[in-house]
């Protein structure tokens, strides 16, 4: 498993925003009726906070259709996780706004608040952009913990992780773990057990399992077409006929691959689907008209037990009756006592109502993994692609590509405000991530025009100190609390006029750093150095005294950005060999300070003349990873033609 989990970030400081599944049951007296789903969570989210983390928890309840039901509110689920926490939470009721902003910027390390239930968003369910770009301005880091939503492609499982690093949570990862061993190594005989009301919700599931497992176990409604299909009559059972044809292919395909396929010998009917309803026991050939399939029958029960006792691998998903109706529910408690009993063989239940049936007979400590996925696990078990996992960092691409424009000291509000409003109206791609640094002034202004879009604001520069008598300058935590989510430090304009030395960058960098804000650092080397042929030296110096100190940064959040200072206004211009050298040294160095691991998360960025056409030139090196673009980026159509040369660049390399 390559994927990064909440263990390979720093996290410390941050805002994590967390997606959960806390689906859970309630009772009528608005109670959480089984915390489970809660419990399983808390490893992730008491970790997050033992590192310092600000954690900002999200997740849907129930189907409320994109408005706000009040019977479906998180307050029930925040009160139980409160209590488990032994701390408040804070249950905030809405997603954007100035209130909803200053609730997050307010977190100290440690704190945990809640959104509310996410499914009232209308765009969550149709995976709307501008929904993930709002989740995604909340936080620095996104951690994917609903391994029970992984099969659904909505704003905060999917396209949040387009706008931020994705990492799983630690309930994600054990979830993953446990079912590829499933998926890819099970010891043999493989036995998996479906139930549940609907073929249709399983069908490609079972046709898939057929060439995994060496047998498959039916009941339930999925069972009843299964029995129609074979020619039996099934009374007034729940059947789906429309799918006789894929039933009676999968059928015949697994005879062809020697899959025992189990049905049920004889069933419990019942005239009335109702608790003391008059039921009797019959082969499944002698189904009367009038009457229902409830249960599967004491022979049926019988022969499942024998198979499972081969078993060396078990998985169910689903139950083998109308479990929630106390009469209707002997075969599958005891299925579940069969599976728990099989002492040698590893098994794993998914599915809310086999999990049920295991907790309610009390033998939920002897089943090896219990999974809070029914679907999601089923998808992965049969090699399905999961959406949710498929956006989440990979450990072998964890650099996004990057471009920044720098305004410098240019632009005065409206001109701002015109700027920033046309290149966000004409950027809207989660690739290369676009970040503008407008003049301090304007850094909330450009921070409101670019609400809920594809680009991020940042500052041009930082103080090194939070606070203090020091006039005329900004702190990363004002530039933090205006919005901001980069700082520009060690720029070569600072570095010349303002007096900016090596140790000085280096306090500005820890200084943003620690208020949670993403760093670009410059470095670049003078024409003097590079006549004397001090020109690499210069930069390792750089990036030695900015880095080489003990600290906590984040590698997926730090850019490194190349200036070839020699080249401005020498008539001297940077070729890309010379840029090829530069930042295969800047990427060697990274590795001598940060451990080859975290160098190779950190993006590296071109800081000399660029333009649309030859943007893809220095995209091409191997250690470039964007452009930090300086007067371009005050035309908004020189500026997105640069940012659509990138992404062009990015396609076609994908494409080979």
């Amino acid at each position: 498993m390559d994927f990064l989990t909440v263990k390979d970030v720093s996290v410390a400081g941050r805002h994590v925003l967390v997606r959960v599944d806390f689906n859970v049951p309630l009772s009528d007296d608005d109670e959480v009726a089984d915390d489970s789903r809660i419990r399983a969570a808390l490893p992730t989210i008491e970790f997050l906070r033992d590192q310092g983390a600000k954690v900002i928890l999200v997740s849907h309840l129930g189907r409320p259709g994109g408005r706000k039901v009040p019977d479906l509110t998180l307050r029930p689920v925040v009160g139980r996780l409160s209590e488990l926490l032994d701390d408040d939470v804070c249950l905030i009721s809405e997603i954007t706004g100035a209130e909803v902003r200053a609730k997050i910027d307010d977190m100290q390390a440690g704190d945990v608040v809640f959104l509310e239930n996410i499914r009232f968003q209308p765009g969550e369910t149709e995976n709307d952009p501008r929904l993930a770009r709002q989740l995604a301005g909340l936080a620095d880091i996104y951690v994917n913990d609903a391994f029970g939503a992984a099969h659904r492609a909505h704003a905060s499982t999917y396209g949040v992780a387009e706008y931020l690093p994705g990492v799983m949570g630690l309930l994600m990862e054990e979830e993953i773990r446990v079912l590829t061993g499933l998926r890819d190594g099970p010891r043999r005989p493989y036995v998996a057990i479906l139930g549940g009301a609907k073929i249709s919700d399983k069908l490609g599931v079972c046709r898939r399992l057929l060439n995994k497992v060496d047998a498959l176990i039916l009941g339930g409604g999925l069972a009843n077409t299964f029995s129609l299909c074979l020619g039996y009559s099934v009374g007034n059972s729940l059947v789906e006929a429309e799918m006789i044809p894929e039933v009676r292919s999968i059928i015949a395909e697994a005879n062809r691959k020697d899959v025992d396929l189990l049905m049920p010998l004889d069933v419990v009917v019942a005239k009335n689907i109702a608790p003391s309803a008059e039921t009797r026991v019959v082969d499944i050939n002698d189904v009367s008209p009038g009457w229902s399939i409830v249960d599967i029958g004491p022979r049926t029960i019988a022969r499942y037990r024998d198979k499972l006792r081969e078993a060396n691998t078990v998985f169910w998903n689903g139950p083998l009756g109308i479990f929630e109706i106390r009469d209707f529910a002997r075969g599958t408690e005891e299925i579940a006592r069969s599976v728990a009993a099989q002492d040698e063989a590893n098994t794993v239940i998914g599915g809310g109502e086999s999990v049920e049936a295991v907790k309610n007979l009390g033998i939920s400590g002897q089943i090896d993994h219990i999974s809070t996925a029914g679907g999601a696990a089923l998808a992965f078990l049969a090699g399905e692609d999961l959406p949710a996992l498929h956006v989440l960092q990979r450990a072998e691409r964890v650099r996004v590509p990057w471009v920044g424009g720098n305004w410098k000291m240019n632009t005065k509000l409206k001109e701002a405000r015109k700027l920033a409003c046309e290149i966000v109206a004409r950027w809207d791609h989660a690739e290369p991530e676009v970040v503008l640094f407008p003049p301090h002034p304007f850094v909330q202004q450009a921070t409101e025009e670019a609400s809920g879009s594809a680009v991020t604001i940042g500052g041009q520069d930082c103080h090194w100190e939070d606070s203090g008598a020091y006039t005329g300058s900004v702190s990363a935590l004002m530039l933090r609390s205006a919005g901001a989510r980069y700082a520009l430090v060690g720029h070569s304009e600072c570095r010349e006029y303002l007096g900016d030395y090596d140790e000085r960058v280096r306090d500005k960098l820890s200084a943003a750093v620690d208020a949670g804000l993403s760093a670009v650092l410059c470095v670049g080397e003078q024409l003097s150095d590079r006549d004397r042929g001090q020109h690499r030296q210069r930069v390792r110096e750089q990036l030695q005294i900015a880095l080489g100190e003990p600290g906590d940064y984040p590698a997926r959040k730090l850019v490194v950005a190349y200036e070839p200072v020699w080249a401005i206004g020498t008539g001297r211009p940077a070729g890309v060999e010379d840029v090829r050298e530069m930042t295969s040294l800047i990427r060697e160095e990274l590795e001598q300070l940060l451990g080859a691991g975290a160098a190779e998360r950190v993006r590296i960025a071109y800081g000399g003349s660029v333009n649309a056409e030859n943007v893809g030139e220095f995209m091409d090196l191997p250690d470039v990873d964007g452009v930090l673009v300086g007067g371009a980026s005050l035309r908004t159509k020189s500026f997105v033609g640069i940012c659509a040369g990138v992404r062009d660049h990015v396609l076609s390399s994908g494409e080979e």
